[in-house]
C-alpha cells in the first residue's frame, strides 16, 4: 500500500510507524507538492518500475 499526506500536515506518526518505509519526492522550484501530485508522481515510477 502507499500512503499519501495532506499537504498540510503530511502522514501522523501513528500511521508512519505502522509503516516499512517511506520516500523524498526531491522538487527544485516548489515549496511543496499537493498530494495528488504527489500520488501521480509515486504511481508513474512505480509503473517504470513494473516495466
Amino acid at each position: 500500500a502507499v500512503v499519501i499526506g495532506n499537504e498540510g500536515n503530511g502522514v501522523s506518526d501513528t500511521v508512519k510507524k505502522l509503516c516499512d518505509k517511506s520516500l523524498f519526492i526531491p522538487i527544485s522550484s516548489a515549496e511543496s507538492l499537493n498530494a495528488s501530485v504527489a500520488a501521480s508522481v509515486i504511481a508513474w515510477e512505480m509503473s517504470k518500475v513494473r516495466e
